[in-house]
């Protein structure tokens, strides 16, 4: 049995032997490996609840999983969490849970601190048990929230103090319908499962504040975004109807004015449009309506749509589509959008009287759609911030333009709704080729 217990091994058992000095040794020592292979099978147990319990984001999902996981090691009929509001004055239930057919103290119930014994066990951080609620609501008969654990028919309770970097945090309260339920307890254990319990809840509950600051951000800058895209609009309508002599003819220096000030609009516009498809893909709302879609027809379509610009900016736009390409799955807006923001950048960045290819090929079970210029080029280091929000490249735009940075991140989140994937290519001086992916047979959602 020594050299099992050396081994820290305290799954067998040992005979103790005779009633005499060495019997009594091997009684203690066999006492000992129970005592300490109880407290081993305790302490894996606990881990292993521990890491369950911690898989939980909100405060709500955590306390849940205590209850249906922690009889291994408490004995209890109910659970209840309570918090400290932020004066710490008074203590409110926030969650529940009972075998009971009824909650007699519901969530939502508060009491203040002061007066009432939870008081203590904050100052001593130490678990506090009661094995007789009946005898002690007999002592303090004005102890309400007793009255309905009580009545409720729980005879026990343990009560853990919650607290987190030192500071109070609430309490959470087992209780038994058995008398005595916790009197073998050990409250060194309770004290190291409420730490563990604590810091787990304020996790929870800061993952509930950041989800819910967050939904918050997001609801204010769609709010914003949209009631801000309306008048820029209408702001377009009435610049060009001005440029075109709608209100009469305009002094040569007021039309120079007129085509800045649609410019920023413009781009203005584009930065609100941008704003509104980030929020969309944060919130995990990029909605797609993809349909059939004939290739060259679709690139042909947008060739024409961008070789006018083009040509007005002193550029050659080509296109070369592989022939018997077979109709692909796309949303041709969402698609229509990233090669846009491709032709659009390609022509930012590339020199005039320079060429911006559109190419399209079968590469295996995809489709693969190659978007190059004749630029400067980027680095590894610059293509490696390309794709990401607000990143860009430190190549100056040919024309005083500006970026929003956030272009070529929602090409990606769309390309990769589509199931492809969209890289970057170059190095400085050779120009910069952009290619995307898309499947050309539907992919199985997992």
């Amino acid at each position: 049995m020594v050299s099992a217990l050396q081994r820290g091994d305290f799954s067998g058992t040992t005979d103790p032997g005779p009633d005499d000095a060495l019997g009594h040794l091997g009684q203690a020592l066999e006492s000992l490996r129970r005592h300490v292979s109880q407290k081993e099978n305790e302490t894996v147990t606990l881990w292993k609840l521990v890491e369950e319990v911690n898989t939980g984001r909100h405060p709500e999902e955590i306390l849940d999983r205590i209850y249906e996981s922690f009889h291994r090691l408490i004995p209890y009929n109910r659970i209840g969490a309570s918090v400290l509001d932020d004066s710490g004055l008074s203590v409110t239930s926030f969650w529940a849970r009972s075998d009971s057919p009824e909650t007699k103290l519901p969530v939502g119930y508060s009491a203040p601190l002061e007066g009432s014994s939870l008081k203590g066990i904050l100052e001593t951080g130490r678990p506090r048990i009661l094995n007789d609620l009946r005898a002690y609501l007999r002592e303090h008969p004005r102890s309400h929230s007793t009255h309905l654990i009580v009545e409720e028919g729980m005879r026990s309770s343990l009560t853990c103090p919650l607290a987190a970097q030192g500071k109070p945090l609430g309490f959470l309260f087992f209780s038994s319908r058995e008398a005595d339920a916790y009197r073998t307890a050990h409250v060194e254990l309770f004290q190291f499962i409420a730490g563990q319990i604590s810091l787990i809840l304020e996790k929870g509950r800061t993952l509930a504040q950041v989800s819910e600051l967050s939904e918050l951000k997001s609801r204010f800058l769609g709010i914003a975004t949209h009631d801000l895209r309306h008048p820029l609009s209408v702001l377009l309508i009435y610049l060009a109807h001005m440029k075109n002599n709608g209100f009469g003819p305009i002094p040569e220096k007021a039309l120079k004015y007129t085509e800045l000030a649609e410019k920023s609009c413009e781009r203005m516009l584009e930065l609100i449009n941008n704003l509104l498809d980030v929020n969309a893909i944060i919130k995990g709302q990029l909605t797609l309506s993809p349909r059939e879609v004939n290739i060259a027809e679709f690139l042909q379509g947008l060739h024409a749509a961008n070789a006018l610009l083009a040509e007005s900016r002193k550029y050659k736009l080509t296109l070369a589509v592989e022939k018997d390409i077979p109709p692909v799955s796309l949303d041709p807006h969402r698609i229509g959008q990233v090669i846009d923001n491709l032709l659009s950048n390609a022509m930012k960045y590339s020199p005039q009287n320079t060429t911006v290819a559109v190419a399209a090929r079968k590469d295996g079970d995809e489709l693969l759609i190659v978007v190059s210029d004749q630029g400067p080029g980027l680095s590894p280091e610059d293509i490696s911030r390309l794709f990401v929000e607000y990143g860009r490249g430190p190549t100056k735009a040919q024309r005083d333009e500006k970026s929003t940075g956030l272009g070529l991140a929602i090409c990606k989140r769309i390309v990769e709704a589509h199931g492809g994937r969209i890289w970057a290519a170059s190095r400085p001086g050779a120009g910069a080729t952009f290619s995307f992916t898309l499947p050309l047979k539907p992919r199985s959602r997992k």
